[in-house]
C-alpha cells in the first residue's frame, strides 16, 4: 500500500475495506490507520513496491532467486567494466584485487544495512527508507542523487552506444607522466567512462580533431543516411530500448539482464583468449604487481581509483525495487552476496587480463586498445565483435537503470499520486519522456563527460556509502549495535575522505592537462624524453636482474653443508604422501555417492596418472633449466608474470589450507555452533566447559606447543618422521572404517551402494563434473615437488617416490571412500566426520568417534608444517627476491614464520568458517598448479626438449582441467542459485 491516504475511494465502508481477500495484514492495518486520521508520513514513505500494484504478492506471481541475482549484476556491471583494466595499471595487480575485494565488503555491509532497516521500518522504496530517518530531507536527497546519476548514465550509454572511444591527442594517457590514471567514474553500474577528448562511434562512428572514424555500420554498408548518428540511434531507441522500458515489473528484465551478463562475460573471454595467445607467443606484456611511484605517479593518484570501483559495484539504487518483487524477500541478501561474487570475478578477470595483453599502454577506456590493434583482419574482426557486443550490452543495462529512475522521479513529483503501475497514462508519459530527454541530449551534446566526471564521487558515493551509513547511526528503530555504528562511521569517513582526494587530484591533473597542451611542440618533446630516458634505465636495470626464484632452493644453501646428510627416498615418499593426504580424505566418500563406485575408482587412477605425468613435465624441465623452484620455472617460461602467478596461486591454497586445518581443529577440540545447534569438541565431552578448553585458548595452545616447534624446522626432510605418523594417523581411520563396515557387512546392516551414478531430478549430468575439483585437490602436492627433490641425495629418485607416494595415496582414497559408502550409504555427508558424530549415540560410537576425530585433528597437525614450508618459501621469494637466503637470515626466518602462524590462528578465530570462499579456490588455484601450469610449460618449450607426445597431453591435460573446472564452478553457482529458489 503506497499512500493510504489516496488509496482510499470513495464510498468504501471501513468493512467493506478490511473484508477484501486480496489485502494483507500489513495494508489492513495501514487502512485502520487513515481511517483514524494516522496519516503516514513523507513523501517517499511508502509502503509498497515502487512499480506494482497493491495485490498479494502470491496472486501476482514472485520473482525468481536467478532473475534477482541477474538483475543486480547487471546493475553493477555496466560501463564499467571497460575501465577497471585502466585502474589496475595504476594501482597494480595486489592491490587492485585488494581495492577490488574491500569495495565489494564494503558495498555488501551496506546492502545489509538497507536491507535490515527496511524490514524494520514501514518504507519499501530507498527515499522513504531516508524518510523515515531524516524526513522530506532525506527522500529529496536520495532522488535528487539517483536522478543525477541514472539520468546521466542513460544519456552516457546511449553515446557510447554511437561512441567507441577512439585515441585522444595524448592516446588516453597523462601527458605529464605518460600514465592514464582514471578518473572518478559518473555510473552506479559501473564507471560510465566516455573518454575527455574525443568520443569516436560504435555504430555511426564520429568526426573528433580533424580525424573521423567510421562506425560499424559505415564499415560495413558504407556512409548512407539512415547510418548517420541522429536516425541510427533513434531506431536503437523505438525498436530495442523503448519495449524493454514499457515493461512495469523489474524481474520482466531479468532474460535481458542474462544476456547482459552473458555477453559481459564473452567480453572477458575474448580478452582472457587473447592474453593467453600472447602470453605463449611471448607478446604479453609486464604488469607492475604495486603502484609505479617512481614514474611520477602520487599517492593521491591511487585514489582516483577509488570511485571508479564503487561506481562499478553501485547498485543501491535498485536495492528496493528487486527486493519488493522477490517471492521471498529473505532471500535478497544471498542475491546481492552471490552478484557482488560475480562481480569481483569479471572484474578481476577484465583487468588482469587486459593489463596482460595491453600493458602500460591500456586506455581509460580499454575498446580504444581493442581498435587500436584492428590492423589485421583477425584484429579488426575481434574489434568488432567486442564493440557491438559491448553497444548491445549497454542496450541491456539502459532499461534496468531506467527503472529506478522513473520510480524516483515519479515519487518526488507525484506524491501523493496512485502507484505507477496503476496509472498507464502518467507510465507511458513519463516513459516517453525520459527516453526522448535521452535520446535528444546523447544527439545534441555528445560529450557531457566535463560536467558529469565528478558526479561518481559524490552522487554515487551517497547513495552506496553515505546514505546507509547514515541511516545507521540515526537509528530511529533502535537497532543498531555498537559494532554498526562503528562500521558506519568507519565508511562514512572512508567515502568522504576518498572522494574528496579524488575530486581535488582530478581537478589538479585536469589543470596540469590544460597546460600541457597549450605548450609548443617543443615542450612536449621534452615531457615525452624523460620517459624514454626512464624506459631505457628500466631496460638496463632488467638486463642485470636475477630471476625472481634465483637458483637455489628455497631455505638450503646452494653450497651444500658437509654435516647435513642428504633427505631418504623413504622421507620423501612420507613427505608427499602427507602433502595430499590433508583434509581431502574426508571429503572422498561423498565422492563416491555421486559418481558411483566404478566411475570413482577410475577417476582417481585417471587423476593420479595426470598428476604423476605433470610432475614429471616439471622436473624435467627443471633440470634442463637453471632455476629449481617452482616459481622459477614458470619464470623461465612466462617471465615475472608467470613466477607471481605460481607464488599467487601457492599462498592462495596453502594459507587457506592452513586456516581451514585450524578451524577443524579447533572444532574438534572445543566444538562449534551451526545456527541453534551446538557441537561440543572432545575435550568439552571428557572434561566439561571451562575456559581453559574454549576455542580461543585451546588452539593457542595447540600452536604454541604443536606446531610452533614443527614449523621452525628448516628443512623438509626434518619433517619426515612427523609425516610418517601423519600417514600413519590416516591409515588408522581407514581401518577403523574399514573393520566398522566389514562388521556392518556380517550383520546385514550395510546400505546399498550404487556402482554407476544415478541421474534423476536431483542430480545432473553435470553435478558429476563437481566431484573432479575434490579429487584434483585431494592429489595436488605440486608446491612442495621442488623442496622436497632438491634434498634428496639423487634427485632422480623424486619420480620414484612420487609414484610410490601416488599409489600410497590411491589406495587409501579408494579404501576410504568405499568402506564410508558402505558404512553410511546415501545419507553420507561431504564431511564423513558428521557422519560418526551422528553415530555416536552408543558407548562404542562414542568412543569411535573420539578416536577418529582425534587422530584426524593430530593428523591435520602434522600436515600443517608441510604447507607452512612451501607457503613460506613462495612468500618470501615474492617479497624480498634479492635478499639473501631465508635459511642464512635467521630473523627473517623466524618473523615470517611467527607471522604466517599467528596470522593462521586469528583468521581461524575470526572466521570460523571460510569454505563458501574457498571452495571455488579448489577448482581454480589447486587445478592451476597441478595441470595448467605444468601443461602452459610444456606447450611453451623453451629448452626445446618437448616431444609431440608431451605437447598432446599437455593440451589434454590443459583442457580438461579447464573444461571440469568451469562446469564444476558453473554447476556449484547453479546449484546454489536453486537452494536459495527452494
Amino acid at each position: 500500500l503506497s499512500r493510504p491516504v489516496t488509496k482510499l475511494k470513495r464510498g468504501d465502508s471501513q468493512s467493506s475495506l478490511l473484508t477484501r481477500t486480496t489485502l494483507t495484514t500489513t495494508q489492513k492495518l495501514a487502512i485502520i490507520m487513515t481511517l483514524e486520521g494516522k496519516q503516514s508520513e513523507g513523501a517517499g514513505g511508502s509502503l509498497a513496491a515502487p512499480l506494482l500494484e497493491d495485490q498479494n504478492p502470491i496472486s501476482e506471481g514472485g520473482a525468481s532467486f536467478s532473475g534477482a541475482v541477474f538483475n543486480i549484476s547487471t546493475t553493477m556491471i555496466g560501463a564499467g567494466i571497460m575501465s577497471i583494466p585502466a585502474t589496475i595499471k595504476v594501482l597494480g595487480i595486489v592491490p587492485g584485487l585488494v581495492v577490488i575485494l574491500l569495495v565489494a565488503l564494503s558495498v555488501d555491509i551496506t546492502a545489509e544495512f538497507m536491507l535490515r532497516y527496511t524490514s524494520s521500518g514501514n518504507s519499501q522504496t530507498y527515499a522513504g527508507l531516508l524518510a523515515e530517518s531524516f524526513g522530506r530531507l532525506g527522500s529529496v536527497s536520495v532522488q535528487i542523487c539517483v536522478i543525477l546519476t541514472n539520468l546521466g548514465c542513460l544519456i552516457i550509454y546511449l553515446i557510447i552506444i554511437e561512441p567507441n572511444h577512439a585515441s585522444s591527442s595524448f592516446n588516453g594517457e597523462n601527458p605529464v607522466n605518460g600514465n592514464s590514471a582514471p578518473v572518478s567514474a559518473p555510473d552506479s553500474s559501473g564507471a560510465c567512462m566516455a573518454m575527455k577528448h574525443n568520443p569516436g562511434d560504435v555504430l555511426c562512428g564520429s568526426e573528433s580533431g580533424g580525424k573521423l572514424h567510421l562506425g560499424i555500420l559505415q564499415e560495413w554498408f558504407g556512409i548512407h543516411w539512415w547510418n548517420t548518428r541522429a536516425y541510427a540511434l533513434l531506431f536503437v531507441a523505438l525498436f530495442l530500448i523503448l519495449p524493454l522500458v514499457m515493461l512495469p515489473r523489474v524481474d520482466s528484465l531479468r532474460h535481458s539482464s542474462a544476456i547482459s551478463i552473458l555477453l559481459a562475460v564473452a567480453f572477458v573471454l575474448i580478452t582472457s583468449a587473447m592474453a593467453i595467445n600472447a602470453v605463449f607467443q611471448g607478446k604479453s606484456h609486464k604488469m607492475r604487481l604495486f603502484p609505479d611511484f617512481a614514474n611520477q605517479i602520487s599517492m593521491f593518484d591511487l585514489f582516483t581509483t577509488v570511485p571508479v570501483l564503487v561506481t562499478g559495484f553501485g547498485f543501491h539504487v535498485n536495492v528496493h525495487p528487486i527486493r519488493a518483487e522477490l517471492s521471498k524477500r529473505s532471500d535478497m541478501r544471498s542475491a546481492i552476496r552471490i552478484s557482488l561474487l560475480i562481480g569481483v570475478i569479471i572484474y578481476f578477470a577484465i583487468g588482469f587480463f587486459g593489463y596482460l595483453l595491453f600493458g602500460d599502454s591500456i586506455m581509460a577506456d580499454i575498446l580504444v586498445n581493442f581498435d587500436q590493434n584492428s590492423d589485421t583482419p583477425i584484429g579488426q574482426l575481434l574489434n568488432d565483435v567486442v564493440r557491438l557486443s559491448y553497444a548491445i550490452h549497454l542496450l541491456l543495462v539502459f532499461p534496468i537503470m531506467n527503472f529506478s529512475l522513473r520510480v524516483n522521479i515519479d515519487e518526488l513529483l507525484f506524491p501523493n499520486k496512485l502507484n505507477l503501475a496503476s496509472d498507464t497514462p502518467r507510465f507511458v508519459s513519463l516513459t516517453l519522456i525520459l527516453l526522448s530527454l535521452t535520446y535528444t541530449v546523447a544527439i545534441a551534446i555528445p560529450n557531457i563527460w566535463y560536467f558529469f566526471q565528478f558526479m561518481g564521487s559524490t552522487t554515487v558515493v551517497f547513495t552506496s556509502f553515505i546514505f546507509p551509513g547514515a541511516i545507521i547511526l540515526r537509528d530511529v528503530p533502535g537497532i543498531s549495535t555498537r559494532r554498526d555504528k562503528i562500521v558506519a562511521i568507519l565508511v562514512i569517513l572512508l567515502a568522504i575522505m576518498t572522494s574528496t582526494i579524488a575530486i581535488s587530484t582530478n581537478l589538479f591533473n585536469d589543470n596540469r592537462i590544460n597546460s600541457v597542451q597549450r605548450r609548443t611542440s617543443v615542450t612536449t618533446a621534452l615531457l615525452i624524453r624523460p620517459r624514454k630516458i626512464n624506459q631505457i634505465k628500466l631496460f638496463v636495470a632488467a638486463g642485470n636482474m636475477s630471476p625472481a626464484s634465483d637458483v637455489h632452493a628455497p631455505l638450503l644453501s646452494p653450497h651444500g653443508h658437509p654435516g647435513v646428510n642428504p633427505a631418504s627416498v623413504s622421507g620423501a615418499v612420507f613427505n608427499i604422501a602427507t602433502s595430499i593426504i590433508g583434509a581431502g580424505i574426508m571429503s572422498i566418500p561423498a565422492t563416491l555417492k555421486v559418481l558411483g563406485i566404478i566411475p570413482a575408482f577410475a577417476l582417481i587412477v585417471i587423476v593420479g596418472v595426470l598428476v604423476e605425468m605433470s610432475v614429471e613435465f616439471l622436473m624435467r624441465f627443471t633440470h634442463s633449466g637453471e632455476s629449481i623452484t617452482y616459481a622459477g620455472v614458470m619464470k623461465e617460461s612466462f617471465g615475472r608474470v608467470g613466477s607471481v602467478a605460481t607464488q599467487v596461486c601457492v599462498m592462495i591454497t596453502n594459507l587457506g589450507c592452513l586456516i581451514m586445518y585450524l578451524i577443524i581443529i579447533a572444532d574438534v577440540l572445543s566444538g562449534s555452533q551451526h545456527g541453534e545447534t551446538i557441537h561440543f569438541g572432545v575435550l568439552q565431552e571428557w572434561f566439561g566447559s571451562h575456559w581453559w578448553n574454549s576455542r580461543e585458548f585451546a588452539l593457542l595452545v595447540t600452536v604454541i606447543v604443536v606446531l610452533f616447534p614443527l614449523v621452525l624446522l628448516k628443512r623438509v626432510e626434518s619433517l619426515k618422521f612427523s609425516s610418517f605418523i601423519s600417514v600413519l594417523l590416516a591409515v588408522i581411520f581407514v581401518g577403523i572404517c574399514s573393520v566398522m563396515a566389514i562388521i556392518a557387512l556380517v550383520q546385514g546392516k550395510t546400505k546399498n551402494p550404487r556402482l554407476v551414478p544415478q541421474l534423476d531430478e536431483l542430480t545432473s549430468f553435470f553435478d558429476l563434473f563437481t566431484a573432479v575439483p575434490v579429487i584434483v585437490t585431494a592429489f595436488t602436492f605440486h608446491f612442495n615437488v621442488h623442496p622436497i627433490g632438491f634434498e634428496l641425495g639423487k634427485p632422480s629418485d623424486m619420480i620414484s617416490a612420487v609414484r610410490v607416494s601416488l599409489v600410497l595415496c590411491a589406495a587409501i582414497y579408494f579404501a576410504i571412500g568405499l568402506s564410508g559408502y558402505l558404512l553410511f550409504g546415501d545419507s553420507i555427508m561431504s564431511d564423513i566426520l558428521v557422519n560418526f558424530d551422528k553415530s555416536s549415540d552408543t558407548a562404542t560410537g562414542a568412543l569411535l568417534n573420539d578416536v577418529v576425530r582425534l587422530s584426524y585433528a593430530l593428523h591435520l597437525m602434522l600436515v600443517f608444517p608441510l604447507l607452512n614450508f612451501s607457503l613460506r618459501s613462495n612468500i618470501d621469494e615474492f617479497l624480498f627476491p634479492k635478499k639473501p637466503l631465508l635459511a642464512s637470515d635467521t630473523k627473517r626466518f623466524v618473523a615470517l614464520t611467527i607471522l604466517l602462524l599467528v596470522f593462521s590462528y586469528l583468521a581461524a578465530i575470526a572466521f570460523p568458517n571460510i569454505w563458501y570462499l574457498f571452495q571455488f579456490v579448489g577448482s581454480t588455484s589447486a587445478v592451476c598448479l597441478a595441470f595448467i601450469f605444468p601443461g602452459a610449460i610444456a606447450l611453451r618449450d623453451v629448452n626445446g626438449i618437448s616431444t609431440k607426445k608431451d605437447r598432446l597431453l599437455a593440451r589434454i591435460m590443459i583442457v580438461l582441467a579447464v573444461v571440469t573446472s568451469v562446469i564444476a564452478i558453473s554447476t556449484n553457482l547453479y546449484n546454489l542459485l536453486g537452494n536459495k529458489k527452494e
